[in-house]
């Protein structure tokens, strides 16, 4: 039991931590992507949010972050296929997944007018926080410029949900019927 907790601590954040975000930058305020063609950018990220913990999930040897645990769903047959979406992921597809949501982010900020600018500008903020922090606590990885940077990090992180709560309750964007609905249909 001890093992499978720490097999999905091991993975289980990428999706809340990496792809929740980027489908956040792509969807909000209206709960579609800009224009028809951004729909292939978010099923991008969505495949991103099966294959992203495929690699950690299933590849063979210790745990990352626990040298001490072998991976207990490790297969054999997998462990290529495993490794190289994990290296693929890290280096391609969640760089892609950010500044597509990045760009979601401009593009309809650019476009925007009145109230949902000031919707945008909520998530702006706090998306910047958090990708700044996260941003100097990965180039400064084992320095303590990494220690300094994740604190903003984890705070912008935190303040993600925050704004777009402020910007559902603030600026009227509450019709629970459609929150609900969008919920099930994303989810």
């Amino acid at each position: 039991l001890v093992s499978v907790a720490t097999w999905l601590t091991a993975w289980a954040f990428i999706p809340p931590v990496f792809v929740a975000p980027c489908l956040i930058a792509l969807l909000f305020p209206t709960g579609r992507p800009l224009t028809p063609r951004w729909r292939y950018a978010v099923w991008f990220v969505v495949a991103g949010l099966v294959i992203a913990p495929f690699g950690s999930a299933f590849e063979s040897g210790a745990l990352a972050g626990y040298p001490d645990v072998e991976n207990p769903a490790a297969f054999p047959v997998l462990e290529d296929i495993a490794s190289t979406v994990d290296s693929v992921g890290q280096v391609t597809l969640a760089p892609a997944m950010l500044l597509l949501g990045l760009a979601s982010i401009v593009v309809r900020f650019r476009r925007s007018r009145g109230v949902e600018r000031v919707q945008l500008k909520w998530v702006a903020y706090a998306g910047s926080v958090m990708v700044a922090g996260f941003f100097f606590a990965f180039v400064g990885a084992g320095t303590m410029l990494s220690d300094i940077g994740f604190l903003p990090g984890v705070v912008g992180f935190v303040l993600l949900p925050v704004a777009v709560r402020v910007a559902i309750l603030r600026y009227r964007l509450f019709d629970i019927d459609r929150v609900i609905s969008k919920t099930l249909v994303y989810g």
